[in-house]
């Protein structure tokens, strides 16, 4: 019966991952291009194979793959001072050439891309 002490620490991993703040510049730059995305679930990536788990097994993987589905949303490619580019997905309208703070819950060394839910562009003057 361990399966079902692990349903639940699995579906609150899950959700832990979506509701952090953005409140940590991780870098600034201005946007050169955007691409829409048309709304998508994640690919299960072949975790769950039939038979394994049984209906138990069936039931969570199907969970965790529609509950992340993610909606509607931009991809905007943004170019830093260096020429660099970073990739953020969101939903809010930034236009080409604009300044943004790319702004995240805690942004790691060198990241350059967020899916969607892990950063936000935020208007900024900081650009050269």
């Amino acid at each position: 019966m361990k399966i079902f002490s692990i349903v639940p620490a699995l579906l609150l991993a899950g959700c832990a991952t979506t509701g952090g703040t953005h409140d940590t510049v991780a870098v600034v730059g201005k946007v050169l291009e955007t691409f829409d995305v048309s709304a998508e679930a994640p690919s299960s990536g072949g975790a769950y194979q039939p038979g394994m788990g049984g209906a138990v097994g069936g039931a969570v993987a199907g969970l965790l793959m529609w509950s992340g589905k993610d909606p509607a949303h931009t991809i905007y490619v943004v170019k830093l001072p260096d020429d660099s580019k970073r990739y953020v997905r969101q939903q809010g309208k930034v236009s080409i050439g604009d300044c943004v703070a790319v702004v995240t819950e805690k942004p790691k060394i060198g990241q350059e891309s967020w899916l969607y839910g892990q950063a936000s562009l935020k208007q900024s003057k900081d650009c050269m």
